[in-house]
């Protein structure tokens, strides 16, 4: 049985949601776990959520979270699920499944490092069925060094590297696309950072030799602008207030999304990538989720070949930056695998997966992949001449206005 439930109300917090339940998996018990786009404004604590369930009962006992919501929240914002139920093994369900799947693997390593209890831990380990799984699990942790005594740590097991593994596995090598990113947070953009990013989730081998970026790459950012921020005096949470204590709560709810880019530094390249984010449903006026879609070159109107869910902004805090190696000896195969590119600068913990476009369509109950995207597409650019031209929103509790 393969499902989804799309503007799902779950604990009063209105989300997009896909929920994969194991074809043909007795449902007894099983694992369910959630990946989250959205974490507490200022502090991030991303660890794993996993409920253990039962078919007789409703009970559900949640053991810790990938991502802990602030309490203050007002919910009405969008956000994005990846939620997964993986079977429980017995003896004789478990014959001829692997028993440390990828998925499984990397995600206890996350946990682990997130400091979810051993305790915990080992009743999950090689005790779930985590190898039917479709999606691909991508995260980012700030160690890209290994302790001394330890196995050297892998180029690909994190951040952007990760990333361009997975999309290589998936069979997208070299993949001609165009992205279309909506995050909460958006870095300085550095164009040979963005150039690398997005080599990465093209699946490209990194050129090392690159020093300048004469064009940017095919990159759309969904963003809204302060006039997007604003329609959400309408929603219906503003209603009853006057224009200044509605004002004032709306810049409130938008405290958490900001971007990076210095405005009146930027070119005019680095302008032209920003595109209005246009609710589909206007009581819901803002968002606060991480999502990547991979759309064919040219076809932005077509299924995405694949998309990201997860928590990681468009940042190299989240992502990290593919640096050439500084030196490399012969044997060190690990580096020769990842193009010679070294992984630097990962700042936070992410978690997240990337799915096929095709596979993500058949976990819909219903309807389309467009299902899960909350903006209006196809998406408008920003107007960057004349006297009513935009620029991205900046919370002024953030921010002096520049």
């Amino acid at each position: 049985m393969l499902q989804s439930i799309t503007s799902m109300n779950m604990a009063r917090t209105s989300t997009l949601c896909t929920h994969t339940c194991l074809a043909g998996a007795p449902i007894r018990k099983s694992c369910y776990f959630v990946i989250r786009t959205f974490c507490v404004s200022s502090s991030r604590q991303q660890i794993l959520w996993p409920w253990t369930l039962s078919s007789e009962t409703t009970y559900a006992s949640p053991c810790s979270v990938i991502h802990h919501q602030h309490p203050t929240d007002e919910l009405w914002q969008w956000k994005l699920w990846f939620i997964q139920d993986v079977r429980l093994l017995t003896d004789e369900s478990s014959q001829g499944v692997e028993r440390v799947s990828d998925f499984e693997r990397i995600l206890v390593d996350h946990a682990r490092a997130l400091g979810c209890p051993d305790e915990f831990l080992h009743k999950i380990c090689r005790n779930y069925d985590f190898s039917t799984i479709r999606a691909r699990i991508v995260t980012s942790q700030p160690k890209l060094q290994a302790a001394k005594g330890e196995d050297p740590i892998d180029p690909e097991s994190y951040g952007q590297l990760r990333l361009r593994r997975v999309i290589q596995d998936l069979g997208f090598k070299n993949a001609k696309i165009e992205l279309e990113s909506c995050t909460g947070s958006i870095g300085g953009l550095d164009p040979i950072w963005l150039h690398r990013f997005f080599e990465s989730f093209s699946g490209q081998r990194q050129d090392v030799k690159i020093t300048t970026i004469d064009r940017l790459p095919p990159v759309r950012i969904v963003y809204p602008t302060r006039a997007d921020v604003t329609s959400g005096l309408f929603c219906e949470l503003a209603q009853g207030m006057d224009e200044k204590e509605a004002v004032t709560y709306i810049e409130n709810q938008a405290s958490n999304i900001g971007s990076h880019l210095r405005w009146k530094e930027a070119s005019d390249d680095q302008k032209q990538l920003y595109h209005h984010f246009q609710s589909k449903d206007p009581k819901r006026p803002l968002f606060h989720m991480k999502l990547l879609l991979a759309f064919p070159r040219g076809q932005a109107t077509s299924r995405p070949l694949y998309v990201y869910i997860g928590s990681a902004n468009l940042s190299p805090s989240a992502w990290g930056k593919a640096l050439p190696v500084l030196s490399r000896k012969k044997s060190d195969q690990a580096a020769k695998l990842a193009g010679d590119m070294r992984l630097a600068e990962v700042k936070n913990f992410e978690c997240g997966v990337v799915i096929k476009g095709e596979d993500l369509e058949s976990m819909l109950a219903e309807g389309t992949w467009e299902e899960v995207v909350p903006y209006q597409r196809p998406v408008r650019p920003y107007k960057l001449l004349g006297p009513d031209k935009e620029k991205p929103w900046n919370s002024p509790m953030w921010v002096k206005p520049h």
